[in-house]
């Protein structure tokens, strides 16, 4: 062990228009966060951790990116 360790989450999300089933969006999203301490309390806070970081970037992209997809799908002038 180096001293250097790390939690990292990667997590894949698809935007999916539920009518079509069609792909609006994909995206990755990774957060890492540093293992504090040993021992296994030390490794699920740095996963916590990770997990407090990624969970809002993927609301965050799911709303920005529906509304988006929303918008573009409107027909002229409504």
């Amino acid at each position: 062990r180096d001293g250097d360790e790390t939690a990292t989450l990667s997590l894949g999300a698809k935007l999916v228009r539920f009518k079509s089933n069609e792909v609006v969006a994909a995206r990755v999203f990774d957060a890492s966060a540093a293992v504090s301490g040993g021992g296994i309390t030390a490794v699920v806070a740095a996963f916590q951790e990770a997990s407090n970081a990624l969970v809002p970037a993927v609301v965050e992209w799911t709303l920005a990116t529906g509304e988006a997809s929303a918008e573009q799908s409107l027909p002229a002038g409504g």
